[in-house]
């Protein structure tokens, strides 16, 4: 799991997509099969402040892509500041 620095989110997704991008071949090829890469994503956010998009660039997207991936991108309300 990384933990990407929000408003950069982009530049980390694609060096975290350069460095797994290696091991998809390897998955693929050790286990005979198809393997789901999905790019898991979750977005927390204060109540008040409302949910935050996130932009993707179309580098990290043709990557994503490349490896046959999706993404999920989750947007949930930050416990730390409930209460």
């Amino acid at each position: 799991m990384a933990d990407l620095e929000r408003g950069d989110e982009d530049r980390g997704i694609i060096e975290l997509l350069k460095r797994c991008a290696p091991l998809v071949p390897c998955l693929k090829e050790r286990t005979g099969t198809d393997i789901d890469v999905v790019l898991e994503i979750v977005t927390q956010y204060r109540e008040h402040e409302g949910g935050p998009g996130i932009y993707l660039s179309r580098e990290a997207i043709t990557m994503l892509s490349e490896l046959g991936g999706a993404m999920d991108h989750d947007i949930v309300p930050d416990q730390m500041f409930e209460g």
